[in-house]
């Protein structure tokens, strides 16, 4: 379990020291977010349907690989749409809609989870994938 957690933090860090700027300058900074947030979609979903370890292992690539593309851009995003002076109430605010997010999506999403693995990661990889539409 310790190397394949290097391994993923490997892949984690090599995506977000030398793939991110890479992928954004070719997507530019929007489609750059969405390919991070698909594949985070991508990776939760297909780790609660993997019939075995090795699928959920490359599910967890997935994941991994979309969180560093996705998670520098958001608030670049954010500061280019934002007037100056409005620019810490909105990152106030994000910072409290992601807080909240870490308190409540663990207990609505593990009450599914304590019925049904599967849906829970599908519902979770789903809803991901709306936020990148």
């Amino acid at each position: 379990i310790g190397g394949w957690l290097t391994t993923l933090a490997a892949v984690s860090f090599t995506i977000s020291t030398v793939g991110f700027t890479r992928v954004q300058k070719k997507l530019g900074l929007t489609m750059t977010t969405v390919l991070g947030l698909m594949l985070v979609a991508a990776g939760l979903a297909l780790i609660g349907l993997a019939p075995d370890v090795r699928w959920t292992m490359a599910a967890a690539v997935l994941y991994v690989g979309g969180i560093p593309l996705f998670t520098p851009a958001v608030p670049i995003l954010l500061m280019q749409c934002v007037p100056a002076n409005k620019r810490g109430w909105v990152m106030g605010l994000d910072s409290a809609v992601n807080a909240a997010a870490r308190i409540f999506a663990p207990l609505l999403l593990g009450q599914l989870y304590a019925k049904n693995t599967t849906a829970c990661f599908v519902v979770g990889g789903g809803i991901v994938a709306a936020a990148a539409a």
